[in-house]
């Protein structure tokens, strides 16, 4: 029983790092051995961490991830393969991908008609009903006479929050109206590297400025809900990390930490 206590303070104590002339070497068990330079290295994705994990673990001789940490943070996670010696590490760092930069730049913002279409259109495969949310906002021309009726309208037999606005028409000078949404849906994936979709929705909204008499009309869209969907997406990550790393790999004590 005192030699297993003994052997169990020897492997958890840290090394002894010694400078001597040709440079810092490392003690442990009464042997000495050359001191390899730490490292830290960078991958992009969950994938690639739940790979490293299990290498790091495969390298080491440690078949159930003792003495492994992994910390999950806002802009990914960090990994560190020893926490007895407590030198190497990598770092996750978590990439958005282009449809979702595109879609967070563009929430809030003031744009204009032609801005509004561009937009869209940049969005195009992520955006649900494309053709029809496209073809409603290449309609209109806001102008001074526009009216904006929130009550809901029919149309193709269902009942939807569509925006009901008396525009100008570019032609021949009558007002008619057209029906936009007043709200879109987007389905995209969020993180590089993940086939996972996640659906925003983002609300419309319209406002006028007036200047020497003449009225130029803005559109914002609105998204209250892009951090709680993106603390969602950390999440999924984790959740995906510990079944492919404690689950199907067997290591089950490596130690994953949240930090979000």
């Amino acid at each position: 029983m005192f030699k297993e206590v003994i052997k169990y303070f020897q492997e958890i104590s840290r090394p002894t790092l010694i400078e001597t002339p040709v440079g810092k070497m490392i003690l442990r068990d009464e042997n000495y051995s050359e001191l390899v330079s730490p490292y830290k290295r960078v991958i992009c994705n969950i994938d690639s961490l739940v790979k490293t994990v299990v290498e790091e673990a495969s390298r080491r001789t440690n078949k159930d991830g003792k003495f492994m940490t992994v910390i999950f943070e806002p802009n990914g996670a960090s990994f560190f393969p020893d926490d007895v010696t407590r030198r190497d590490s990598w770092v996750y760092a978590r990439r958005f991908t282009d449809q979702f930069e595109k879609f967070r730049e563009m929430i809030g913002k003031k744009l204009g008609h032609l801005d509004l279409l561009r937009a869209i259109q940049r969005l195009r495969p992520s955006v649900i009903d494309y053709k029809s949310v496209i073809r409603s906002f290449q309609k209109i021309n806001l102008t001074k006479e526009v009216k904006v009726v929130s009550a809901p309208m029919v149309q193709d037999g269902a009942t939807g929050g569509s925006l009901q606005w008396a525009v100008q028409a570019t032609s021949n000078g009558t007002t008619e109206k057209c029906a936009v949404p007043s709200e879109i849906t987007f389905t995209l994936p969020v993180v590089q590297g993940s086939n996972v979709l996640y659906s925003f929705t983002a609300e419309l909204e319209i406002a006028f400025e007036e200047n020497n008499g003449s009225a130029k009309g803005y559109f914002s869209l609105i998204c209250p809900d892009v951090d709680a969907v993106l603390n969602g997406v950390y999440e999924d990550e984790v959740k995906q990390f510990e079944k492919s790393v404690t689950e199907e790999a067997k290591l089950s004590s490596v130690l994953i930490l949240r930090n979000f």
